[in-house]
């Protein structure tokens, strides 16, 4: 199914910072060492690479996202940030209920440490905006 059109211009560059990063991320796993040797995991690995590597072009193709560009660093690091921030903001001890019994001390030690992290990392994501596009 065709997406062209459906995105304005603001849009197709979040996606296409987003998706080409996955794209590049998941192609380099292919050069890892532990990637390249045989075994099931390996094997494992570079047979989804391959899988998401064309899904995510044809993803990228049915948008009509411009061609190929170099991410400039600014969008690179906004996109970094707000990864991590995401990731981050997933650890609150509430959370870690899925792995286990949670201590009842462990959201004051922890969450306002996370939450501080995660105001950085928004930061950064703010900071490379501005970075200049060249």
């Amino acid at each position: 199914m065709s997406a062209k059109g459906l995105v304005n211009a603001n849009q197709q560059r979040r996606l296409a910072t987003g998706l080409r990063m996955l794209r590049h991320d998941v192609t380099a796993l292919a050069s890892f060492p532990e990637v390249t040797r045989p075994g099931e995991a390996a094997n494992a690995i570079r047979t989804l690479a391959a899988r998401i590597v064309p899904t995510v072009e044809a993803l990228e193709a049915s948008l009509g996202l411009p061609p190929e560009r170099p991410v400039p660093a600014g969008r690179r690091v906004a996109a970094m940030a707000e990864v991590w921030a995401n990731r981050l903001a997933d650890l609150h001890a509430r959370n870690l209920r899925a792995y286990g019994k949670v201590h009842p001390e462990l959201a004051a030690a922890l969450d306002e440490r996370l939450d501080t992290l995660v105001g950085l990392l928004e930061e950064l994501a703010q900071a490379g905006t501005r970075l200049p596009s060249r």
